[in-house]
């Protein structure tokens, strides 16, 4: 993942980062665990700007997955790029479905430290609904 993208993840302004927060960034995204918790934050980021936001994930047809796979790989100038550019990332699905997760449990997905740069880590940014 991008620095600029953790960043704006994280509710931080890419372009105003101080070098501590930014180190902060740098030192987290090799950390499997904070690269998937700050994916994952993306990932549902990126699905509450489409029309389907609410759309259970059983219920995400290959082609709502393929614009979100889409939106990753080209961020903010996807539009117009067509369910080609994501159509690959769909090739992968049926091996990460058969991924074992149940062996790690669900603690896997939780940071092992805070990793807000916004004040030096001490807690998270609230909510929009906060």
């Amino acid at each position: 993942m991008q620095i600029r993208r953790a960043a704006e993840t994280l509710s931080c302004d890419p372009a105003a980062l101080t070098q501590p927060q930014r180190q902060e960034i740098v030192t987290s995204l090799p950390d499997v665990k904070q690269n998937i918790f700050i994916g994952a934050k993306y990932l549902a980021d990126i699905k509450q700007q489409t029309d389907f936001a609410f759309v259970a994930p059983s219920a995400m047809t290959d082609k709502k997955m393929s614009e979100i796979a889409v939106r990753w790989n080209a961020g903010p100038n996807w539009a117009g790029l067509g369910a080609g550019y994501g159509r690959r990332s769909l090739n992968i699905l049926p091996y990460a479905r058969k991924a074992p997760v149940s062996s790690v449990g669900s603690s896997w997905l939780l940071p092992t430290r805070p990793i807000y740069p916004g004040d030096g880590g001490r807690s998270a940014p609230r909510s929009p609904s906060a």
